[in-house]
Protein backbone atom coordinates (compact mmCIF):
# COMPACT_ATOMS: atom_id res chain seq x y z
CA UNK A 1 0.00 0.00 0.00
CA UNK A 2 1.25 3.72 -0.97
CA UNK A 3 0.34 6.73 1.01
CA UNK A 4 -1.29 9.43 -1.36
CA UNK A 5 -2.15 12.29 0.31
CA UNK A 6 -4.85 13.33 -1.59
CA UNK A 7 -6.58 10.30 -1.46
CA UNK A 8 -6.04 9.96 2.47
CA UNK A 9 -6.76 13.43 3.28
CA UNK A 10 -9.86 13.65 1.18
CA UNK A 11 -11.24 10.31 3.12
CA UNK A 12 -11.07 11.93 6.04
CA UNK A 13 -12.64 15.35 5.76
CA UNK A 14 -15.72 13.97 4.08
CA UNK A 15 -18.67 15.13 6.56
CA UNK A 16 -21.66 16.63 4.40
CA UNK A 17 -24.64 13.98 6.41
CA UNK A 18 -26.68 11.56 3.86
CA UNK A 19 -30.23 11.75 5.39
CA UNK A 20 -30.10 8.12 4.25
CA UNK A 21 -27.58 6.66 6.79
CA UNK A 22 -29.47 5.83 9.20
CA UNK A 23 -27.85 3.65 12.32
CA UNK A 24 -29.05 -0.11 12.85
CA UNK A 25 -31.14 -1.40 15.41
CA UNK A 26 -30.19 -1.70 18.53
CA UNK A 27 -27.49 0.99 18.16
CA UNK A 28 -27.52 4.04 19.85
CA UNK A 29 -28.20 6.84 17.78
CA UNK A 30 -25.74 9.94 17.48
CA UNK A 31 -26.20 13.17 16.72
CA UNK A 32 -25.79 14.52 13.36
CA UNK A 33 -22.69 16.49 13.05
CA UNK A 34 -24.22 20.08 13.17
CA UNK A 35 -22.87 22.94 10.30
CA UNK A 36 -21.21 24.66 13.70
CA UNK A 37 -19.19 21.38 14.50
CA UNK A 38 -18.20 21.35 10.91
CA UNK A 39 -17.05 25.16 10.82
CA UNK A 40 -15.29 25.11 13.84
CA UNK A 41 -13.53 21.87 12.83
CA UNK A 42 -12.45 22.78 9.38
CA UNK A 43 -11.30 26.03 10.71
CA UNK A 44 -8.74 24.54 13.15
CA UNK A 45 -5.17 23.43 13.10
CA UNK A 46 -5.18 19.93 13.59
CA UNK A 47 -2.84 18.18 16.19
CA UNK A 48 -0.72 15.79 13.20
CA UNK A 49 -1.27 17.98 9.98
CA UNK A 50 0.56 14.97 7.84
CA UNK A 51 1.03 17.08 5.32
CA UNK A 52 4.00 18.96 7.01
CA UNK A 53 7.19 17.99 5.81
CA UNK A 54 7.78 17.61 9.18
CA UNK A 55 5.75 13.99 9.29
CA UNK A 56 7.51 12.56 5.95
CA UNK A 57 9.94 10.20 7.60
CA UNK A 58 7.56 9.04 10.05
CA UNK A 59 4.81 8.35 7.29
CA UNK A 60 7.41 6.29 5.29
CA UNK A 61 8.31 4.21 8.54
CA UNK A 62 5.02 3.74 9.26
CA UNK A 63 3.59 2.53 6.68
CA UNK A 64 7.03 0.22 6.13
CA UNK A 65 6.30 -0.67 9.87
CA UNK A 66 2.25 -1.44 7.84
CA UNK A 67 3.82 -3.55 5.44
CA UNK A 68 6.13 -5.48 7.55
CA UNK A 69 3.38 -6.48 9.34
CA UNK A 70 5.35 -4.79 12.89
CA UNK A 71 2.24 -2.22 13.54
CA UNK A 72 -0.99 -4.01 14.50
CA UNK A 73 -4.10 -3.32 12.58
CA UNK A 74 -7.27 -3.12 13.08
CA UNK A 75 -7.96 -5.94 10.91
CA UNK A 76 -5.01 -8.48 12.64
CA UNK A 77 -5.66 -7.41 16.01
CA UNK A 78 -7.81 -8.69 18.68
CA UNK A 79 -6.24 -7.26 21.72
CA UNK A 80 -8.81 -7.08 23.97
CA UNK A 81 -12.89 -7.10 23.81
CA UNK A 82 -12.76 -2.93 23.78
CA UNK A 83 -11.45 -3.37 20.63
CA UNK A 84 -14.35 -5.16 19.08
CA UNK A 85 -16.46 -2.55 20.41
CA UNK A 86 -14.47 0.52 17.70
CA UNK A 87 -14.41 -2.17 14.74
CA UNK A 88 -18.28 -2.62 15.02
CA UNK A 89 -19.57 -2.02 11.45
CA UNK A 90 -22.87 -1.57 12.64
CA UNK A 91 -21.99 1.66 14.92
CA UNK A 92 -20.66 3.63 12.11
CA UNK A 93 -22.71 6.16 10.70
CA UNK A 94 -22.10 7.01 7.10
CA UNK A 95 -22.37 10.52 5.91
CA UNK A 96 -20.17 9.75 2.02
CA UNK A 97 -20.97 12.61 -0.55
CA UNK A 98 -19.63 14.15 -3.19
CA UNK A 99 -17.53 16.84 -1.00
CA UNK A 100 -16.47 13.82 1.29
CA UNK A 101 -12.60 13.57 1.01
CA UNK A 102 -10.68 10.99 -1.10
CA UNK A 103 -10.91 7.75 1.22
CA UNK A 104 -6.99 7.35 0.87
CA UNK A 105 -6.34 10.55 2.33
CA UNK A 106 -8.13 9.47 5.13
CA UNK A 107 -6.26 6.21 5.02
CA UNK A 108 -2.80 8.34 5.99
CA UNK A 109 -4.76 9.66 8.92
CA UNK A 110 -5.88 6.32 9.86
CA UNK A 111 -3.14 4.63 9.72
CA UNK A 112 -0.84 7.78 11.80
CA UNK A 113 -3.11 7.55 14.35
CA UNK A 114 -2.95 3.61 14.48
CA UNK A 115 0.67 3.78 14.69
CA UNK A 116 0.11 6.51 17.39
CA UNK A 117 -0.85 3.20 20.10
CA UNK A 118 -1.87 3.99 23.39
CA UNK A 119 -1.00 7.48 22.97
CA UNK A 120 -3.59 9.64 24.28
CA UNK A 121 -5.56 11.42 21.93
CA UNK A 122 -8.22 14.46 23.47
CA UNK A 123 -10.60 16.28 22.98
CA UNK A 124 -9.51 19.97 24.23
CA UNK A 125 -11.94 22.41 22.89
CA UNK A 126 -14.56 23.35 25.58
CA UNK A 127 -16.20 26.42 24.02
CA UNK A 128 -18.34 26.27 20.53
CA UNK A 129 -18.55 23.27 18.71
CA UNK A 130 -16.32 21.47 21.50
CA UNK A 131 -14.84 19.68 18.52
CA UNK A 132 -10.89 19.02 17.91
CA UNK A 133 -9.33 17.88 14.83
CA UNK A 134 -6.93 14.92 15.28
CA UNK A 135 -5.57 14.36 11.97
CA UNK A 136 -5.42 15.53 8.41
CA UNK A 137 -3.91 14.35 5.41
CA UNK A 138 -4.49 15.87 1.88
CA UNK A 139 -8.23 16.58 2.17
CA UNK A 140 -9.14 14.05 4.59
CA UNK A 141 -9.23 14.39 8.61
CA UNK A 142 -10.25 12.88 11.90
CA UNK A 143 -11.67 14.82 14.49
CA UNK A 144 -13.41 14.33 18.05
CA UNK A 145 -16.31 15.82 19.22
CA UNK A 146 -18.18 15.99 22.81
CA UNK A 147 -17.47 16.56 25.85
CA UNK A 148 -14.01 18.43 26.98
CA UNK A 149 -13.40 16.91 30.55
CA UNK A 150 -10.15 15.35 31.65
CA UNK A 151 -11.13 11.79 31.01
CA UNK A 152 -12.76 12.84 27.41
CA UNK A 153 -10.11 11.15 25.57
CA UNK A 154 -8.98 8.04 24.69
CA UNK A 155 -5.96 5.62 22.96
CA UNK A 156 -5.10 7.59 19.66
CA UNK A 157 -5.12 3.67 18.21
CA UNK A 158 -8.78 3.31 19.06
CA UNK A 159 -9.58 6.36 17.00
CA UNK A 160 -7.83 4.93 13.76
CA UNK A 161 -10.03 1.73 14.98
CA UNK A 162 -13.41 3.21 14.83
CA UNK A 163 -12.39 5.39 11.45
CA UNK A 164 -11.11 2.31 9.87
CA UNK A 165 -14.14 0.79 10.84
CA UNK A 166 -16.14 4.25 9.15
CA UNK A 167 -13.95 3.71 5.86
CA UNK A 168 -14.47 0.20 5.08
CA UNK A 169 -18.42 0.27 5.59
CA UNK A 170 -19.50 4.15 4.23
CA UNK A 171 -16.43 4.34 0.98
CA UNK A 172 -18.33 5.59 -1.82
CA UNK A 173 -16.90 6.10 -5.13
CA UNK A 174 -13.43 6.71 -3.52
CA UNK A 175 -14.72 9.15 -0.95
CA UNK A 176 -15.96 8.35 2.57
CA UNK A 177 -17.38 10.50 5.37
CA UNK A 178 -19.08 9.60 8.37
CA UNK A 179 -18.69 9.05 12.27
CA UNK A 180 -18.69 6.55 14.92
CA UNK A 181 -19.82 7.05 18.53
CA UNK A 182 -17.48 6.41 21.57
CA UNK A 183 -19.11 4.79 24.98
CA UNK A 184 -17.69 8.37 26.62
CA UNK A 185 -20.23 10.48 24.58
CA UNK A 186 -17.20 11.21 21.89
CA UNK A 187 -17.85 11.10 18.67
CA UNK A 188 -15.13 10.23 16.31
CA UNK A 189 -15.73 12.29 12.75
CA UNK A 190 -14.67 11.96 9.35
CA UNK A 191 -14.51 14.76 7.40
CA UNK A 192 -13.18 17.01 4.19
CA UNK A 193 -10.42 19.89 5.71
CA UNK A 194 -8.58 21.97 3.09
CA UNK A 195 -5.32 23.80 3.89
Amino acid sequence: MKFNSISLLTSLLCLPLLSSALPQAGIPITQDVTAEELAELRAQEPLFDLDDPKYATELTNLMAAFNAGTVISPEASKISKRYEWYNDPARAQCETSGASPYADNVQNCINYLIGRGTERCQQKNKFGSKCTTLTRYGNGAIGVCGSSAPEAWNNCNRFGWAAQTVLNKCTSGGKVGGQYPFPSALRMIVFTKNK
